[in-house]
């Protein structure tokens, strides 16, 4: 035994309990390849077989679930055959590549497992779904319970430096480990840092997620599902854009809820109008009641089903006026009906290359039925037009405000996001997209998607297959959206088929609305009966 760690905690139900936690450290730990000589490994595949309950057949054979990892993996010029060996950030930002059938023969280190526990509870399991399919050939090596892999936190070393040098230092003992079977571990990883660390300092082979992918030349879907965490900024070429406001920090929000002066809800997003958004809140008197947010500048990078922290605008702001309804309208020539009216906001909110198009004579239906155009003044899209003065606060105290509605809807701004609730949306290409200037056939391209859910804003992703993509139905997910970036930023998840085919516009319906519906695998099928009985 290493060390026996002991404290003591309170339960939800306020009861003191004493835990005790023993580290032992072992060196029966087999390594997971199918032919390795080494005697704790042929021990637990030996093992193992005797157990054959508990393999599984894959491709007609049984593969030794001590021992998934295959004796021909792939092979490239780089590396020869190699196992992958993905860090933590590998497996967070992008899981939905892991999770395709053509990565296969993936090392995944306790470590790793424990730090995706404490990150990402549903990333956690969707790797524990892969693991438990034979067919992949996915293996968990215990570098944290091998005596030989195990590190120890040095004086002044942070826990997430400690995690990654413990990742090093498994994929050089496996590099040393696999050195007779002539198969190379690949360390997978975004991190500069631990990069640069693994190459120079340790000497061990180490790629970025892109340059590993491109060992996969017959599938370049690959390269358009990596995950956009390292973009900055790559929607907006208007100058007029000076990007969303900071969010308060996690203290002032704290302190903000727990006086009253902030609110926090559901943002939910009218289906009619996707610039109008609300929450329901309790006030300080204990009541209540329902907070507009107002356009995209107020909505503060919030989507449909965010949890999220406001601030309640002064009355001069709130909705005196019907709210317009915005249908088939592209949301650039739309202005932000947040903005403060002015005299100029009828030509500023059109792009010159826009109304050249004509885009700008596209119109809105008010609740009232008249028509305006939707380059109007904020004010006839629902906002009062009230002059500010200049001492007037940019916020209120809710506690202020009454029962009386004569003065209008309240309004807020978004300050904050308590809870994402991004998912996997079915999308299609931005139908008023144009491509400017010529590319090479396999350059990527920024593109802007939009949701089947109206509710949800454009997504811009960047693709190889433009071509491939256009008058289809896939699948897109949101990796980030950057106070520089008008629009969110995301990547191209998996394609679903051609739009108006009946099975793919079956399978989007099933998604959106969270249907389950694909087949069961392979250890579900094992525990039926056979068929017929």
């Amino acid at each position: 035994m290493l060390r026996n760690k002991s404290f003591v905690k309170r339960t939800r139900k306020g009861n003191i309990v004493r835990t005790v936690k023993e580290h032992y450290l072992r060196d029966d730990i087999a390594c997971g390849y199918e032919k390795c000589t080494n005697s704790v490994c042929e021990k637990a595949r030996a093992e193992a077989e005797e157990q054959q309950g508990t393999g599984r057949a894959a491709g007609g054979g049984w593969i030794n679930p001590a021992a998934p990892l295959s004796s021909a993996p792939r092979n490239s010029v780089e590396w020869g055959p190699h196992y992958l060996v993905p860090d933590t950030n590998a497996f967070v930002n992008q899981i939905d590549i892991f999770e395709r059938p053509i990565i296969n023969n993936v090392v995944v280190l306790s470590t790793v497992l424990d730090e995706l526990r404490g990150l990402s509870i549903a990333v956690y399991n969707r790797v524990r779904a892969i693991v438990k399919d034979a067919e992949r050939r996915w293996f968990v090596f215990s570098n944290e319970h091998h005596r030989e892999t195990f590190v120890e936190r040095r004086a002044g070393e942070s826990p997430n430096d400690r995690n990654d040098r413990a990742i090093r230092v498994a994929v050089k003992w496996l590099d040393a480990h696999l050195r007779d079977a002539q198969i190379a571990p690949v360390l997978v990883t975004n991190d500069e840092d631990n990069l640069r660390r693994a190459q120079d300092d340790d000497g061990i082979r180490a790629c970025r997620m892109d340059r590993c992918l491109g060992v996969y030349k017959e599938h370049p879907e690959l390269l358009d599902m990596m995950g956009s965490v390292d973009i900055v900024d790559r929607s907006s070429t208007d100058p007029a854009w000076s990007g969303y406001a900071d969010y308060l920090s996690s203290v002032q929000i704290q302190a903000g809820l727990k006086s009253a002066v902030l609110l926090q809800g559901t943002l939910q997003i009218a289906p009619y109008n996707y610039l109008e958004g609300s929450i329901y809140a309790t006030f300080p008197d204990g009541k209540e009641r329902r907070v507009l947010v107002l356009g995209r500048e107020n909505m503060n990078r919030a989507i449909q089903g965010d949890k999220v922290v406001i601030q309640v605008l002064p009355k001069s702001k709130w909705r005196v006026a019907p709210s317009a309804a915005l249908v088939d309208e592209d949301e650039d020539v739309v202005p932000d009906i947040s903005a403060k009216p002015s005299a100029t906001d009828s030509t500023s909110v059109v792009p010159e290359s826009d109304a050249k198009d004509g885009n700008a004579s596209k119109r809105a239906r008010t609740s009232g039925g008249e028509n305006h155009q939707h380059n109007a003044p904020a004010a006839d899209a629902g906002v009062s037009s009230k002059s500010e003065d200049n001492s007037e606060p940019d916020f209120i105290n809710p506690a202020s405000i009454g029962d009386s509605v004569s003065e209008g809807e309240p309004t807020g701004r978004v300050v904050g996001i308590v809870r994402r609730n991004w998912r996997s949306y079915c999308a299609f290409l931005d139908p008023n997209f144009k491509q400017r200037g010529t590319r090479a056939s396999n350059a990527p391209i920024s593109v802007s998607v939009l949701a089947m859910d109206r509710r949800i804003p454009k997504i811009k992703i960047r693709t190889r297959q433009l071509n491939v993509l256009a008058g289809q139905r896939f699948v897109v997910a949101i990796d980030s959206w950057p106070k520089e970036s008008r629009y969110p930023l995301g990547h191209f998840v998996r394609a679903l088929g051609s739009a108006g085919d009946k099975g793919t516009e079956t399978e989007v319906l099933l998604l959106e609305h969270d249907v389950p519906f694909q087949p069961f695998t392979q250890n579900v099928r094992a525990d039926l009966p056979p068929e017929g009985d």
